[in-house]
């Protein structure tokens, strides 16, 4: 099982490989949010942080599960969840459609 000190030194062995596609999204994000700002004009956001999350989640969930062509086992680990974890996720943004069934295939 690892450790946090093994996840926090993978995690520093990671950043600089995607540094500058880090910071490519983080510009995204604040330039997507300026524009939802400009959107509301006077009125006050609500629910702003779960919001983001969560479409920046299954985003993320989305496009994993795709890269690494629905293998949960695969995307879990690159994501660092548990498969238990990633499939309730999955579950939670988009019901049957990566997760399925036992004994039914999944739909599309």
């Amino acid at each position: 099982m690892p450790t946090s000190t093994n996840v926090a030194q993978q995690a520093v062995e990671i950043i600089p490989t995607f540094s500058e596609s880090a910071v490519q999204i983080s510009e995204a994000v604040e330039q997507t949010l300026q524009q939802h700002f400009n959107e509301l004009k006077q009125e006050t956001p609500k629910n702003l942080y779960k919001i983001v999350v969560a479409k920046a989640e299954a985003s993320l969930l989305k496009f994993a599960m795709e890269q690494y062509r629905y293998n949960q086992s695969h995307v879990a680990q690159i994501l660092g969840l548990s498969r238990g974890t990633l499939r309730t996720k999955l579950q939670q943004y988009f019901g049957d459609k990566y997760v399925g069934t036992r004994g039914n295939k999944t739909t599309e």
